[in-house]
Formats: C-alpha cells, structure tokens, sequence
C-alpha cells in the first residue's frame, strides 16, 4: 500500500549494508527503514506471503531468529520482529510457490505428498487434507476468488479420485465436479487467474481435454478453453531445467520467465511477455546476456515497471547484481537506470571468484585492492575503461578498491563470499 517491496533469497548484504536474506526497499530502492528484520534470519527465504492485516509469512530453511529456534514457516510483524502468537508446532520439508494463503488469512502448504490447511494461527486444520500418491509431484496451486483450488502437477489422482495432471477442488478439498477438463498429457508449470476468471495454464503440456494444444493456453471458468487466445508464435520447446514463473500485469498481459528455445525469429529468450489474445510482444526483449542465468521472480510495480531478480549480474551490458527493473512503457523493455551509477559500476558484487570494473568517465590508471583495515594487497597499473579483478584466492570479508582515474580516486566496497 505505500509502495513498498520486500525481497527474499540468499543474500547477506544489499548496497553495502548487512541484510540477511530479507528487506523491504522503497519504490526507489532505497532501505525502508521501518522493517528491521534483516539482521535476524539465519538462512534463506524462500517465499513471502502478505497477510490481510500487514503480517508477514516467511517460508525458508530458518532455524533461527535472533536467538530463538524457529520453525520453517515464521511470522513477522510489520516492524519485522517476530510474531510469536503463530504456534507452528511442527517441521516441514516445504517447496517454494506450493504455499498460498485462502479465506481468514489461512495458509495451503504442499508438503510429503499432502496438501494440509493451517489456521491463522499457525495450527493444522484436521479436517482438510489432500493426498497424492507417493510418485506424484504438484507443481502449481492457485486459489479463485471463490476459494476454490486449482492445482496442476504430475498426478493420477487426488484424494483416491482419478485426474490427469490438472484439477480443480472445492474450498473443503474434494473434487469440484461442475469443472470441465480431463486434465493435461503433462502438467503445467504455471497457474494465472485473470480477473475475469479465465484461467492461463503454462508449461511442458501438449494436450488439454485430449486435445492437441500449445504450451501456454487459457480456460474459460468452466475449464473449458478459449479459442480467442490463439498464441501467433511456435515455441518449440521449453528448458526442462527452468521451471517457468509467470505474472498477470495490470494492463492484461502476461509475463513469462523460464528460458524459451527457437520462437519465430529464431532467438532464445529468458522472459517474453504476450498480449492478452496471446500475441507475442516481440519489441518486448529484456537482454540479460549472462549465458547460463536465470530469473527467478518477478514483480509488476503499481507505475507498470517490472522488478526482476535472479542469478545474473549483467543486463544488457550493464551491471546488475541479481536484482533489476525494467521499463514497461510502449512495448519497450529496456533496463531501468534512472537509480544506477552508470558512470561508475562494479559488479557482481558481493563476488565468489571475479569481479568486473567500468568506468564511463575515463580511462582507469590504477586499481589497489584494499583490507578493511587499509593495508594495500594487491596494486595494478592498467590504462583502460573495463578491467576484471581476480578475487578468488581473497579471504571471505569486506574489502576496498580504490580506482585511480586522471584527476581522482574513487573508493568501493566489495565483498568477497565463498
């Protein structure tokens, strides 16, 4: 509501102060300063969820808070301490996306082959379970205004009730008849509903309701497919290895992230974003050029501007360490940096092994790596705007570089990880 944003993962430090995994940041990226959390988490975050009274749900592999064992499910109050009226008595082995939350600010949690209901306050609901066999797999959970559940996955059946892939349940769990789908040869990666109800399936799929579709499709409510969404382009196969994440944007398109092999115009494409018919954008081209990177969430903000993050640190030639926006304004996608020093950037940074140096306003004559201390570790004289520091053979910690241009010196930080 105040334009704010909170980020997870696996970090411990966002633009050279100590943040743990978690931090709220402004729409102009800077620290919002009233969530405190950040110093507190002991390992990564995995999914957040915003409850309806400003409550946050942080699902990771945490077993710390401060000083308190917790479990993988927390609760933070809005100032980011821990709520400690949220009971969670028991561990579970949970996966990222298979966590949403349903009427009274309850939550769905996919967990050893079962779909369990805890209440607000933490508890297991008993009278709610939803079982899969053994070899089965869900792969996506998505709940409709009216608290009915759908769920696509690699599944024969639900509850002891044959379904191929694809399902949709009543808010108490079982089977809702009234759904017209056979399910899906494979089931999808990604569930979006539209506003209108419609329903946008994405993934590996071939056939709905046995018959021959494409890898991206839209139901009416009634599960049955629409055939004004006829995507105008081939993409002829999916990286298996990137599951796919896809956003509604409020201008009614779509987002998809994942990596799509061979479209129409022969180019491989890490995020593509189609037209509410199913109409490619194709001026719509986010150029992260890290060869083997992925992006792994996307977020639309309320002026239409698209935050992005992932395992890359470049995009289109400029540095990006992990976390970008993009403009979204007359089809356009390029990187946003109204925000960035584009005269002077050091990325990846923090590094394990390498970290690459540019300067838009002058050759660079000398670079000294620094200990936190001042001591002078490594000093190289070059004559050029791009340089690359070999880092990996540093101890873990904070360093400085001092960069020596014609008529002045600048001082960075950089951080060194395992």
């Amino acid at each position: 509501n105040n334009n704010s944003y909170f980020i997870g993962g696996y970090f411990t430090r966002y633009k050279g102060f100590s943040n743990n995994f978690i931090i709220k940041i402004l729409s102009d990226g800077q620290i919002d300063t009233s969530f405190i959390s950040g110093t507190n988490l002991t390992s990564q975050v995995d999914d957040i969820i915003i409850q309806s009274d400003g409550k946050i749900i942080v699902l990771g592999f945490s077993t710390h808070f401060k000083y308190d064992t917790v479990s993988q499910i927390i609760r933070l109050m809005p100032s980011g301490e821990i709520d400690k009226s949220y009971k969670l008595i028991k561990r579970f082995r949970l996966k990222p996306d298979l966590i949403k939350i349903t009427r009274d600010d309850a939550l769905l949690v996919y967990v050893d082959h079962c779909i369990l209901k805890l209440n607000n306050q933490g508890l297991i609901d008993s009278s709610f379970k939803i079982c899969f066999s053994q070899d089965n797999e869900v792969y996506a959970i998505e709940i409709q205004e009216d608290y009915k559940i759908l769920l696509s996955g690699s599944f024969s059946e639900i509850n002891s009730n044959q379904v191929n892939n694809f399902s949709r349940l009543n808010e108490d769990g079982s089977i809702d008849n009234s759904f017209q789908t056979s399910g899906t040869d494979i089931g999808p990666s990604t569930i979006l509903i539209q506003p209108d109800n419609k329903i946008v399936l994405g993934g590996f799929m071939n056939k709905y309701n046995g018959q021959a579709c494409s890898q991206i499709i839209r139901l009416f409510p009634d599960g049955n497919i629409d055939p004004s969404f006829d995507l105008d382009f081939r993409i002829n196969r999916f990286n298996s290895k990137v599951r796919p994440e896809a956003r509604l944007l409020t201008d009614g398109s779509f987002v998809f992230t994942g990596e799509y092999k061979y479209l129409n115009d022969g180019t491989t494409r890490k995020m593509i974003k189609i037209s509410g018919d199913g109409n490619l954008d194709s001026d719509f081209y986010p150029p992260i050029t890290d060869g083997d990177t992925k992006i792994l969430a996307i977020a639309e903000q309320k002026d239409g501007k698209i935050l992005f993050g992932g395992d890359f640190t470049e995009c289109n030639k400029v540095g990006v360490n992990r976390i970008g926006r993009l403009n979204n304004q007359l089809s356009t996608a390029s990187i946003d940096l109204k925000n960035a020093d584009i005269d002077f950037q050091i990325w990846p940074n923090p590094s394990y092994e390498k970290i690459k140096i540019y300067s838009k306003i002058g050759d660079i004559k000398k670079f000294t790596l620094c200990s936190i201390g001042g001591k002078e570790l490594k000093i190289s004289k070059v004559n050029t705007q791009t340089i690359e520091l070999d880092i990996s053979n540093f101890e873990n910690g904070v360093y400085f570089l001092k960069i020596h241009l014609k008529d002045k010196i600048i001082s960075k930080p950089i951080i060194k990880m395992k």
